[in-house]
């Protein structure tokens, strides 16, 4: 969630041309096999928190960005 909420906010900023990212590029940037990130990103799809935006790649579901902050926060 953390890395798909930063590509969401430097999309907004103009700091990235896209708000998605891959299953590999998570899986490399967190030090975890791709296997686990798309078990997660499945746990995420069913809740509504992420969406495909292609095979392998993920962006936070439009509207869900409050609970994904709530949830990040610990609240």
């Amino acid at each position: 969630e953390l890395f798909l909420l930063s590509r969401y906010l430097g999309r907004i900023g103009k700091l990235t041309e896209k708000d998605s990212a891959s299953d590999a590029e998570m899986a490399a940037f967190f030090g975890m096999e791709p296997a686990e990130v798309q078990r997660r990103a499945s746990d995420l799809k069913r809740e509504g928190k992420i969406e495909s935006a292609g095979r392998g790649e993920y962006r936070l579901t439009p509207g869900r960005i409050s609970d994904v902050l709530r949830d990040l926060g610990g609240e």
